[in-house]
């Protein structure tokens, strides 16, 4: 087959470039020839150590004429078709619809590869054609994700910890998680909350946040709460993994996701997940592999997030669900480690990154096929 440029971001915390660094990769070992095509800086000098296995495809002799293109972004950002003999776009959203003129963008193209079920329902409901659609779940990789992981030193662990990844952003439900946690344990119960927050997000003071909602919304003294930590700086893929290997749960109460990578990540690590029942993540995070938390309503996104969500709507995790889940996993250990245990086989099953890929290449293959 004439090859595959791919063209996404690769070189930040975003998930988008996290998840097209796994399938690049894993394509290239399934015998495709691809080059990649940066949306975002190449990083030089000790910066780009941690992307040297990246770095050769900029140069894969791929012709643009003949080629497939692959374009993963979000949705908001599509703007027409690009050139390409064939074109297939990956993405996603978090909300129950999308806006109709992103469907009509997504139409322009060949192929549309949608990572969850209830991406799928939405996209298609909203004006995008079924014919188009194809069903291509996020995967991970479940050799670097694993519960045999070195785990990462660990600043303030005080005896069971808890980590929550994400950009801080409303949709990721980050009030609802320290609402929860600190209402939920005391000062001094031996318990860390880590925060490994996006540290590309733009926001300017996310420690000043964090502090500000704590003291002037659950009208707590930040000295009088359980520990938290946040964790601000950036993390390779490697590191990440170790990462969770020096934690015991994960928790994420979101309220909406495309497929939610840091859960897959998670379960793939072996660790017991917290999260909200709706969404991408909904897919995976079911009863006995997970503690999914219950919604209590449907609801419209605030002007306060991201512009592209205004009037869209995602769901609202039940606070207090949450909290008796945090509770339950923090109180029955042994229990929590068996629900990690099979959360890992389930990921190995149906989300390994490999395996996703070698599909994909047969499906590359067949759609060159059919261009000729």
């Amino acid at each position: 087959m004439p090859g595959v440029i791919y063209q996404s971001v690769f070189f930040n915390g975003s998930g988008y470039a996290a998840e097209s660094r796994t399938f690049v990769q894993a394509l290239v070992r399934a015998g495709i020839a691809v080059r990649i095509d940066p949306l975002d800086p190449v990083p030089q000098g000790e910066g780009a150590e941690a992307y040297a296995p990246l770095l050769p495809l900029l140069q894969t002799p791929v012709s643009a004429g003949d080629a497939l293109l692959v374009q993963a972004q979000p949705v908001p950002w599509v703007k027409g078709r690009p050139p390409a003999a064939r074109a297939i776009l990956r993405t996603m959203y978090e909300t129950e619809r999308i806006r109709p003129e992103w469907a009509a963008q997504c139409n322009l193209f060949d192929e549309i590869w949608l990572p969850s079920r209830q991406n799928v329902e939405a996209f298609v409901a909203s004006g995008v054609r079924p014919e188009k659609v194809r069903l291509v779940p996020g995967g991970v990789d479940v050799r670097r994700f694993s519960p045999g992981a070195s785990p990462l030193p660990l600043a303030h662990h005080r005896g069971f910890a808890f980590l929550s990844v994400f950009a801080w952003h409303w949709r990721k439900g980050w009030d609802h998680l320290l609402r929860a946690y600190c209402l939920e344990f005391g000062a001094d119960e031996p318990v860390t909350l880590y925060l490994k927050v996006d540290p590309l997000d733009r926001r300017p003071d996310v420690a000043g946040e964090l502090l500000f909602y704590i003291r002037h919304v659950l009208g707590r003294d930040p000295a009088d709460v359980p520990e938290i930590v946040l964790l601000d700086f950036p993390l390779s893929d490697a590191e990440m993994a170790r990462l969770y290997a020096a934690v015991d749960a994960f928790v994420l109460p979101t309220r909406g996701e495309g497929y939610g990578r840091p859960f897959l990540e998670a379960m793939a690590s072996g660790l017991p997940v917290i999260g909200t029942a709706w969404g991408g993540q909904a897919d995976f995070l079911r009863e006995g592999v997970a503690y999914p938390v219950p919604v209590a309503g449907m609801v419209a996104a605030p002007d306060g997030d991201l512009h592209t969500f205004r009037g869209l709507r995602w769901a609202e995790p039940d606070g207090e669900a949450l909290r008796r889940a945090m509770r339950h996993v923090f109180t029955h250990r042994e229990e929590a480690r068996a629900v990690g245990a099979a959360a890992r086989r389930l990921v190995e099953d149906g989300w390994d990154a490999e395996r996703i890929a070698g599909d994909l290449a047969d499906r590359l293959r067949n759609l060159a096929d059919e261009g000729r």
